[in-house]
């Protein structure tokens, strides 16, 4: 899969103890909207259950812009590259009107066996999902 392929979008309060000394948006906290906005964009897609779960196996962050308090900020998720065991979310985090864009991540999120403790091919359904909706 060449291109990113939308897939939902969030948005997320900033919280004022999200602030650094600076006054602006710690960086740690980009990586928690995501983890929040990625949960709450691929639940309709992907049911953890006992036997098969999914584990971020990497993430990057570029920052582009500092995100100020108060306000909310709107995460886009698109899918980008499908693997045997993985696939990588695209997160575009921006003002709430989508006019700035604060920054572009990425993570690679991996299926797992719990019990065997290594990595499981996707299923087909999910790999469906991710490639038409």
């Amino acid at each position: 899969m060449d291109e990113m392929r939308f897939i939902g979008e969030c948005i997320i309060p900033v919280r004022w103890g999200d602030l650094d000394t600076y006054s602006h948006v710690n960086n740690s906290r980009f990586f928690e909207y995501m983890t929040e906005s990625r949960a709450q964009v691929l639940s309709h897609l992907i049911k953890p259950s006992g036997d098969l779960q999914f584990v971020l196996a990497f993430t990057q962050c570029s920052f582009k812009k500092p995100i100020l308090y108060p306000g909310n900020v709107l995460i886009k998720h698109f899918i980008s590259q499908i693997g045997y065991t993985s696939f990588t979310v695209v997160h575009h985090i921006m003002s709430e009107d989508g006019s700035v864009l604060y920054a572009e991540a990425d993570g690679k999120l991996v299926c797992f066996d719990p019990i065997k403790e290594k990595p499981v091919e996707l299923p087909v359904h999910l790999r469906e999902k991710l490639t038409t909706g």
